[in-house]
């Protein structure tokens, strides 16, 4: 397969936090509970010395709010994932990588069929999920760079996933998935089967498809996604 020059880089969080002085006080000046404790108390204090000044009710009132912001910030960051759509439109070029492998593969795929939005769309979506799973089952490269978040002191490393690919035509209820390892990563790449694909497509909102697996024992593995309530105009099941 001809590669592309610049390969998917993804900063992963070890798990590893630095912490010191001003980041204890950040962490618990940006909790919920925190600010929420804030509003309670000076809703005391108004009630023990009886002010009434409506300008006092802005601190509970907007302790209130900023409680709820970063309840709603932290949950949209422990929902966000590791691979962003930019790099996901750029990097997830089925249509140029799939001329380059074997026959074999070629004949289970349409390369002729146009994609319209919606398939962008599902293929990027199917691709950012895609890239989450095979990163959690190993199935990258370290590159060696590192650094610690200076707000939050999280460690995240860059890691090279394998090169992988993800294809929808929705009209025809037809899509593929692309996996190819480097031979460092050959052996892992076998933890990658139907039931892997299945959970992703379900992750990324694509529910009731069929999965084929087609491998030759190298290093490709294609994977032929099937809506089977639409009438496929083509079917390539059992194409040698």
């Amino acid at each position: 397969m001809r590669k592309n020059k610049n390969t998917l880089c993804v900063w992963t969080p070890t798990g590893y936090v630095e912490m010191n002085t001003l980041r204890i006080m950040l962490r618990i000046i940006s909790s919920p509970v925190f600010i929420f404790g804030v509003a309670i108390v000076s809703v005391a204090v108004m009630d023990y010395f009886h002010l009434t000044n409506a300008r006092i009710w802005v601190i509970p009132i907007s302790s209130v709010g900023l409680a709820i912001m970063a309840i709603l910030l932290r949950r949209w960051a422990r929902g966000k994932l590791l691979i962003s759509n930019r790099q996901a439109q750029k990097y997830n070029r089925f249509l140029y990588a799939a001329p380059w492998i074997a026959v074999r593969y070629l004949n289970f795929i349409d390369l002729e069929a146009a994609r319209s939005d919606d398939d962008n769309v599902a293929s990027t979506a199917l691709y950012r999920h895609l890239g989450e799973a095979l990163i959690t089952l190993g199935l990258f490269e370290e590159t060696g760079k590192s650094k610690v978040k200076w707000v939050s002191g999280v460690e995240i490393v860059s890691v090279n996933p394998i090169e992988f690919y993800t294809d929808f035509v929705l009209a025809a209820g037809i899509g593929y998935v692309l996996l190819e390892a480097s031979v460092s990563l050959i052996p892992k790449i076998e933890a990658v089967d139907e039931r892997v694909i299945s959970r992703v497509l379900r992750e990324s909102g694509i529910i009731n498809w069929t999965v084929q697996r087609v491998s030759f024992d190298d290093d490709l593995i294609l994977f032929v996604l099937k809506n089977e309530t639409v009438s496929h105009a083509y079917d390539f099941s059992g194409v040698e």
